[in-house]
């Protein structure tokens, strides 16, 4: 029989360009670095988004509706862009439990967008929204110091370009996460008066 549940949660991907340009650095740091490989599970490039809202256990006959929501939501944001660069942790970087890159949400156009979503699909809002790319995850049950030398090392910097959302699905197992989409969303530009975009 079949979940009738799903692991969902909405995000915003990143493009090719910053995606080759960030898992050729995270490569190096990989390689450069073996104790943060053996004491990291590092994140898949493919499944590399910014996450706006978890949505936890979803019902699959909720999918649809969901679908109507979301598509409102990315119906009322214009698309936009975010500078992005540099590492970070969560929570210290003394003590890590998730290695982060980071994304500077000056306008709060995301974070915006990230509780326009949460309210759509009924989520909580009482966390707040920290805008980052995940790369990897302590290992064991504990957080963890990490070598200096990692949070020296230059990350390209640039801009993540937020066009659309896109619904997930979480596959969990022992390896790496896997992140299925089940619809995107476009963001539209806005139509002036005069009937222009």
């Amino acid at each position: 029989m079949p979940d009738r549940a799903w692991r969902c949660f909405v995000g915003v991907p990143i493009g090719d360009e910053l995606r080759t340009e960030l898992r050729t650095t995270v490569e190096t740091l990989r390689a450069k670095l073996p104790i943060a490989h053996d004491a990291l599970r590092w994140t898949e490039p493919e499944g590399w988004h910014v996450s706006l809202a978890f949505l936890g256990p979803t019902e699959v006959d909720a999918i649809p509706r969901l679908a109507e929501l979301l598509t409102a939501v990315a119906a009322n944001h214009p698309p936009f862009a975010v500078p992005t660069g540099g590492l970070g942790a969560f929570p210290s970087r003394r003590e890590v439990r998730v290695l982060w890159y980071g994304m500077a949400d000056r306008s709060r156009r995301l974070a915006e967008l990230a509780v326009a979503v949460r309210l759509a699909a009924s989520v909580d809002l009482s966390a707040p929204f920290r805008a980052h790319l995940t790369l990897a995850r302590a290992s064991g049950d504990h957080a963890l110091p990490l070598p200096d030398a990692l949070w020296r090392a230059e990350l390209p910097s640039g801009h993540l370009a937020v066009e659309r959302l896109v619904l997930y699905r979480s596959h969990l197992s022992a390896g790496a996460p896997r992140y299925e989409p089940l619809g995107e969303y476009p963001l539209q530009p806005r139509v002036t008066a005069g009937g222009s975009r």
